[in-house]
């Protein structure tokens, strides 16, 4: 299958960056709130809005801005790196002339700056942040807006999308795209994560041999 896209999530997907963020957020918690620390909480919003976060976490609402100020400052100057297969894939793609794009729950500057920082934003064609829609993931809105711009409405059915987390497969699903679930981690793959996805890889090497 030659898709007419591919998209992807950012953290966990791309970048190596789910421990420090999770850490960033534990700290931004423990510094603002008296709620107790719930990382698998925490997890399960992964993806969504930085923004929504605190609402999921509990924190009352004129804590937020504290909230998202200390979790902002745990990653300044901090360099989230790229997972080891992440340039040799893109290459393969490019190949292809099959367009790229990301869709990220971090700020679209923000998104940028990180693809600038690892040296890899000429791969893609449009980056959609969560500043980008009103409606984040797991809403279908900035998948949709991706596609928009690209100019691939009347393809989407043949579109990628490859993410690492619950909100990214209910995001695709619900924009008629093709939910990949890369799942990193040694552990087995949850079932609530299996029924949302036909499609399972434990690395992106692995996304070649179905775009072949």
């Amino acid at each position: 299958m030659i898709p007419s896209a591919i998209l992807f999530d950012l953290d966990g997907t791309l970048l190596n960056s789910d421990a420090i963020i999770i850490q960033s957020w534990k700290i931004a918690h423990e510094q603002t709130s008296d709620i107790e620390w719930n990382e698998k909480k925490l997890i399960n919003m992964m993806g969504q809005p930085a923004e929504d976060i605190p609402y999921g976490m509990g924190v009352p609402e004129e804590l937020h801005e504290k909230y998202l100020k200390i979790f902002d400052q745990q990653l300044i100057n901090i360099k989230l790196p790229l997972f080891d297969d992440v340039i040799p894939v893109l290459e393969k793609i490019k190949e292809k002339s099959i367009p790229l794009g990301i869709v990220t729950g971090a700020k679209t500057g923000e998104t940028l700056d990180l693809l600038i920082q690892n040296n890899i934003n000429h791969y893609f064609t449009e980056i959609i942040g969560a500043d980008s829609t009103q409606r984040g993931k797991p809403f279908p809105d900035p998948i949709n807006l991706a596609i928009e711009k690209l100019n691939l409405d009347l393809k989407k059915k043949d579109i990628l999308f490859v993410g690492d987390s619950m909100n990214d497969l209910l995001s695709a699903k619900s924009a008629g795209v093709i939910p990949i679930l890369l799942w990193r981690k040694d552990d087995q793959v949850p079932q609530s994560l299996q029924q949302e996805t036909k499609f399972i890889i434990h690395g992106l090497t692995a996304l070649l041999d179905l775009i072949e």
